[in-house]
């Protein structure tokens, strides 16, 4: 991920929709909706919250999780974007049907 996108998300929860919001859930889950904590540190709080697990403070990580993370916002799933996403994502994968043999033999020969 550039730095810049990093960025983007920082300053506009909504751009998170991005990758879930295609897929008409969110964040990329299955419920529909997605939780952004806001942190900058995402992978180091991850780390503290395995271990704090590690280290016997909370039973399991879904208990560790529940008590330690703090959501900021909610985002929800864009039926509109959605239903436009719905043409590009046919239209990929009519081109891949038709191109896939092509993009095989392409591969295959920049591979020797």
């Amino acid at each position: 991920m550039h730095v810049q996108t990093l960025l983007i998300r920082k300053k506009n929860p909504e751009a998170q929709q991005f990758p879930g919001f295609f897929l008409n859930s969110g964040t990329g889950d299955c419920k529909g909706t997605g939780e952004g904590t806001g942190s900058e540190t995402a992978s180091c709080f991850g780390a503290a919250i395995l271990g704090a697990v590690a280290g016997g403070a909370y039973e399991n990580i879904h208990a560790a999780s529940q008590s330690m993370v703090q959501y900021q916002y909610t985002i929800s799933p864009d039926a509109e974007n959605h239903r436009r996403y719905q043409f590009f994502l046919n239209k990929y994968e009519e081109a891949y049907v038709l191109m896939k043999d092509w993009m095989h033999e392409v591969y295959s020969y920049a591979l020797k």
